[in-house]
């Protein structure tokens, strides 16, 4: 496959992210192809779609989406023909309005959040999703309240329960939360911390 036919297939949903992005990293005319000097903003404002792509999550919901933008504006730019796969902004917008401001769900975990058919009415998956959130998401009085980013703790791939926080800024010398999570499997104890 050419460079062309490699970004085509992203777009068009035929080639997965982590695909794509082996492709990346290791296919020389790729990497020229999307080097080259096209002014595509706000994706080329420091510099090319190439450092863009390797600079973002293309994993996530989010980057899914915005590398398949940036891209599908690239292929405009080159006068290429392609149809774009509707799936990132779908799930995209499934996961934005169903998510809680005290959670950002790993990309590896959102097959667990998005119902299996994506063809019932934008209502129903939004609500499916929040349901499931609920269901996985589980805290034992009030949510999480972070300093920065949401950092729910998983392990073995699941979502531990969110016990408490303790403020730890005297020992910190700055704002500073201690985050705990239980595993109920292993009957751990499991802590992260945030400070600003």
């Amino acid at each position: 496959m050419t460079g062309i036919d490699l970004i085509v297939a992203y777009v068009e949903g035929k080639l997965s992210s982590d695909d794509f992005e082996i492709y990346l990293n290791s296919n020389k005319e790729l990497e020229d192809l999307l080097s080259e000097d096209i002014k595509i903003l706000p994706y080329t404002r420091d510099g090319s779609i190439y450092l863009y792509l390797q600079l973002i999550d293309m994993h996530s919901p989010g980057g899914r989406l915005n590398s398949q933008e940036a891209l599908s504006k690239f292929l405009d730019a080159k006068g290429v023909q392609y149809s774009t796969n509707s799936m990132p902004k779908k799930i995209f917008s499934i996961i934005m309005k169903a998510q809680p401001k005290w959670l950002d769900i790993p990309d590896f975990y959102i097959n667990n959040i998005i119902p299996p058919d994506l063809k019932v009415s934008q209502d129903a998956l939004v609500s499916y999703a929040k349901y499931k959130i609920d269901e996985n998401f589980i805290f034992l009085k009030k949510p999480p309240k972070w300093l920065q980013s949401p950092q729910w703790m998983f392990r073995n791939g699941r979502p531990l329960k969110f016990v408490g926080q303790i403020d730890i800024g005297g020992i910190r010398h700055d704002e500073a939360q201690l985050y705990v999570f239980y595993d109920d499997e292993s009957k751990e104890f499991f802590t992260t911390e945030q400070s600003v």
